[in-house]
């Protein structure tokens, strides 16, 4: 099952993932909805695509990095990236993609 730091890495992220969908400001939230539309488009995003995609945040690295580490101050692990493969974090990938969904609907996409 899930070990603590995961568990508490899965409490920290899916009551933000609203807020993220929401405020598109958030350069977490610009990195993660830059993910799914590039997911939809070609299947695998890899972090060469990613990080071309935002190309205008100055602190992508940084903020991606974030993304993808457990640790108690990073904005919450959403990815998991093998080699240069970026895939949604295995815990919380049916919320993102429960988020997503709601998100395209407010914006008017169709599925």
């Amino acid at each position: 099952m899930n070990s603590e730091i995961e568990i508490y890495q899965i409490n920290k992220v899916v009551p933000k993932l609203s807020k993220w969908f929401n405020n598109e400001k958030l350069i977490c939230s610009q990195i993660l909805i830059n993910y799914l539309n590039l997911e939809e488009k070609v299947g695998d995003v890899n972090y060469y695509d990613l990080a071309n995609k935002c190309k205008n945040l100055k602190t992508f690295k940084t903020n991606f990095a974030q993304m993808k580490n457990l640790g108690e101050k990073n904005h919450g692990k959403i990815f998991e990236v093998n080699k240069d493969k970026i895939q949604l974090w295995k815990p919380i990938e049916k919320d993102i993609y429960r988020e997503f969904t709601k998100y395209k609907k407010s914006k008017g996409y169709n599925n």
